[in-house]
């Protein structure tokens, strides 16, 4: 009995000095004896693939070649590659940005981001009627579908065609949708 009590107990202390406590050191590295792992923090170049998808599981985009055949996304082979971007510099949506932080390379994560973290929520100020003609003159064709470019930048999608007026729509198309993303952390640099 006592050799077994022995046994259960220095298997313990062995185990207990082979386990990291998961306790940071503020640098967003992890410890765990000699070895590091480094978390994704801001500031961090970063490379990532993910498949986003709506709450329905409809795939909107992705990276993944794979996925992309899955989902009827069309694209040319050479796009298909990691996703790189420097983790808080705005290059984001905000929700996938604070999703990438903390991960470390090769971590997978699922994310959920809600309308305000992704594209906002759909403006109908943002829906515009415009005189067919006008678009004619700037050489284009109203017809639905076509997307048209604002003097101020804007990118937008006619809507309607009805009498002689365009409407045009400026929201993102993912406007007023929750995303979803399958993220797999590649590299940080």
């Amino acid at each position: 009995m006592e050799k077994t009590v022995f046994a259960v107990l220095a298997a313990a202390l062995l185990l207990a000095g082979c386990v990291s406590s998961g306790v940071g050191n503020g640098d967003n590295n992890m410890t765990g004896g000699s070895s590091s792992v480094a978390l994704a923090k801001t500031g961090d170049n970063v490379s990532v693939n993910y498949v986003g998808f709506l709450d329905g599981g409809k795939v909107f985009d992705t990276n993944i070649a794979s996925e992309a055949a899955k989902a009827g996304i069309e694209r040319p082979k050479e796009a298909f590659i990691p996703l790189n971007f420097t983790v808080g510099a705005g290059q984001m949506i905000e929700g996938f940005d604070k999703a990438v932080r903390g991960m470390a390379v090769g971590q997978k994560k699922t994310i959920h981001i809600t309308p305000s973290e992704a594209y906002g929520e759909r403006d109908e100020n943002l829906v515009v009627d415009v005189p067919a003609e006008k678009l004619e003159e700037g050489g284009l064709n109203a017809s639905v579908g076509l997307r048209v470019f604002a003097s101020n930048g804007g990118t937008g999608v006619i809507i309607a065609v009805k009498n002689g007026t365009a409407t045009i729509d400026f929201n993102h198309e993912l406007a007023g949708k929750a995303l979803n993303f399958n993220v797999t952390l590649m590299s940080i640099g």
